[in-house]
């Protein structure tokens, strides 16, 4: 396997002086941006500088392309694909992002894999530090390309199993759902541009649930990892997601207000990824959609090589040491107590071990920080 985000980015400078606007039309070809307009000369959102010392940073709401930024040092670096952010420094894991991305399946405050690095949604109006501003980008090859494949796919599983790590490392982030990889799969299948995702064939759990913390908290090695106490952290999420709904005014419920303004942002935000790197768009939408048949369940039968379980358990054997036992803790008879607790919540989704498997993955083939190895 080999990781294409080896490759270091191109960076352009933009000098701009203070009242100096660019738009982020600029920084995209034509071809990238054009066709997924329904009007030529749309703004996609733009960069100003505001002063001396920081910039104002909008995004169009037809912005239909991942966007992150970090500042670094006096540098604003703004750029499209997360793998880029190592190679100027902002190299080590967010554990704050891991946390929510296994108990509820979405990440707030916009967090990245990486600390520093911020998601920049459609609709974003901000203002950022930064002297310099630079935009990070692939200098005409491909990014986010990991090259693998198990076994010529005999069953649509194997073939839903041999994508995971291709589209992984689009993602540049763990996903606790083989949903994404079906999307990507689709991607590559349709003649279209546009493929429509209805909203009934997103993953199933969306926010905190008892059942689904219960696995993961079976997964780790203690409550308390990297210095994170994993049930207080939880908690404080909870709350922060409390008072900004209390607080919003909104007519919808506490449940339908965190789908709406939380985890459909994210998961629009991951299918731009894919949608990009295919040269296509993904939208969302009420309904069943037309992206074909639902992704298929990994078995407990599957073929060993491609069976989700029993990759899960090898990971404690041949994966990434710290992942496997420093924030987990998964030799056979732990990782065999979260695999039954797992199957008996969901026979469709198998959180843990697409979580692991996927964040596996990004960590062995990524020079990426993750902190000590003691978990204390």
């Amino acid at each position: 396997m080999k990781s294409s985000s080896n490759k270091a980015p191109l960076k352009k400078v933009q000098r701009l002086p203070v009242g100096a606007e660019i738009s982020l039309n600029s920084f995209l070809g034509d071809a990238a941006w054009k066709s997924v307009l329904s009007e030529d000369g749309i703004s996609l959102g733009s960069i100003k500088r505001t002063d001396e010392s920081h910039f104002h940073l909008q995004v169009g709401n037809s912005f239909q392309f991942p966007l992150y930024y970090c500042l670094k040092g006096e540098s604003l670096f703004v750029g499209q694909d997360l793998a880029f952010f190592p190679h100027i420094g902002a190299d080590t894991i967010d554990c704050h992002y891991l946390i929510e991305i296994e108990y509820f399946g979405f990440s707030i405050e916009r967090k990245s894999l990486l600390q520093e690095v911020k998601m920049l949604f459609p609709g974003d109006d901000i203002i950022v530090s930064g002297k310099e501003l630079v935009w990070l980008s692939a200098g005409g090859h491909p990014a986010g390309k990991l090259n693998a494949a198990l076994i010529t796919p005999e069953q649509t599983t194997d073939k839903l199993f041999n994508s995971l790590p291709k589209v992984t490392s689009k993602l540049f982030s763990p996903v606790d759902s083989t949903f994404y990889a079906h999307i990507a799969n689709r991607l590559a299948e349709i003649e279209e541009s546009n493929l429509k995702v209805g909203r009934q064939n997103l993953p199933l759990t969306v926010g905190y649930q008892d059942k689904r913390a219960k696995i993961f908290n079976t997964a780790h090695k203690s409550r308390v990892v990297e210095g994170l106490d994993l049930q207080k952290y939880a908690a404080r999420v909870q709350g922060e997601l409390d008072q900004i709904w209390q607080g919003s005014g909104s007519s919808l419920d506490r449940e339908a207000y965190i789908y709406q303004e939380f985890y459909l942002p994210f998961v629009q935000f991951l299918l731009n990824i894919l949608a990009m790197n295919a040269g296509k768009v993904v939208e969302i939408v009420d309904g069943a959609g037309d992206e074909g048949v639902t992704a298929s369940v990994f078995s407990i039968d599957d073929k060993p090589i491609c069976n989700i379980y029993e990759s899960f358990q090898r990971v404690f054997f041949y994966g990434n040491p710290w992942l496997a036992k420093v924030w987990f803790y998964i030799p056979p008879m732990i990782s065999a107590a979260a695999i039954k607790r797992q199957r008996k919540y969901s026979e469709s989704e198998q959180h843990v071990c697409v979580f692991t498997l996927t964040l596996d993955y990004l960590l062995r083939f990524n020079h990426l920080k993750t902190g000590n190895f003691t978990g204390e």
